[in-house]
């Protein structure tokens, strides 16, 4: 019974997003709701796409806040192994050991 609701679930869900494509996709729909995004001659999406000149200075603010993330997990983990306070019950390629 439960394999059953599951697959009524996802069928419904499948439906479901059938129906907003085509909607979305609707010439009437977009008349009445449009997106400012249609390429009227001004550059439209070429302009969007083009490189932007800070480039380096993104990937490397990206760079630094998976950095940062990444050191906070790993801190606490090699902090509770050096004072002892947790003991990994196996071992783990997160924690480096002692």
């Amino acid at each position: 019974m439960k394999a059953a609701t599951i697959v009524a679930d996802n069928l419904m869900m499948a439906c479901y997003f059938v129906i907003l494509i085509a909607v979305s996709s609707s010439k009437l729909v977009r008349r009445i709701w449009r997106s400012g995004n249609e390429n009227t001659g001004s550059g439209g999406a070429a302009a969007y796409w083009r490189p932007k000149r800070n480039f380096a200075a993104e990937h490397r603010r990206v760079a630094r806040f998976v950095g940062a993330a990444g050191g906070a997990v790993l801190h606490p983990f090699r902090l509770a192994q050096k004072r002892n306070w947790a003991k990994p019950a196996t071992s783990s390629p997160i924690c480096c050991s002692a």
